[in-house]
């Protein structure tokens, strides 16, 4: 009777322990980001640092990835929070968190977002189109790197913690499976091992660290 109070207490402790680490596991490949995420978890560095860990765990193990990289093309500067560099192209995948509800479209300069207090009041501030703001985020790099001799295919992408994007677009990302697949098309021009060590040299010093896949 000891034995099996002893092996249930195992398995009562255990058990939400497995179904957590399970969320990160590649058998959850389309499960929402917003999900793998706690609600408290996703706001500040700390979000940050979970969504790189995520995008670090989709990286095949030759990928380079850089974090908190900064770069300054024409006086026009960028802080780019992950950058990846393999054989497929060089990308940018910024991290966003906005709580409450957002409207607005691709294009727009900025979006509007929509946040009710507890008491039942609803709050409108105007935010920046994370969408245009990646957009130019790639368009200083890929002109950033061409200054240093470094002509390579670039490509930005979103990935928004609140998964409440109000558009359909291409440049968010939503799941492991999609991080996945963005990174690592095989119909894109490949980059030579000389182009990766180019771009690696050019941007390592501009970043905080740099990281590969962990084996």
């Amino acid at each position: 009777m000891e034995v099996f109070l002893f092996i249930m207490f195992i398995i009562l402790v255990t058990l939400p322990f497995l179904a957590f680490g399970g969320l990160f596991s590649h058998g959850n490949d389309n499960k929402a980001i917003e999900e793998i995420l706690h609600p408290e978890r996703r706001a500040g560095k700390r979000g940050e640092e979970m969504a790189t860990g995520i995008i670090r765990d989709e990286l095949n193990e030759e990928d380079i990835l850089l974090t908190n990289v900064e770069v300054v093309f024409q006086d026009k500067e960028a802080e780019l929070d992950n950058v990846i560099i393999n054989k497929y192209g060089v990308f940018i995948i910024e991290v966003k968190y906005y709580s409450g509800e957002l409207a607005g479209d691709e294009d727009d300069y900025e979006w509007e977002k929509y946040h009710q207090s507890e008491g039942g009041y609803l709050y409108v501030k105007d935010v920046k189109n994370p969408i245009r703001q990646v957009r130019r985020q790639t368009w200083v790099l890929a002109n950033y790197l061409r200054s240093q001799g470094i002509d390579v295919w670039v490509r930005g992408y979103v990935i928004m913690l609140g998964n409440n994007c109000p558009v359909d677009s291409e440049y968010v990302l939503t799941s492991r499976q999609e991080i996945r697949e963005a990174l690592h098309r095989p119909d894109r021009r490949r980059l030579s091992m000389r182009d990766i060590d180019a771009v690696v040299v050019a941007l390592k010093f501009n970043g905080t660290e740099s990281k590969a896949k962990a084996s």
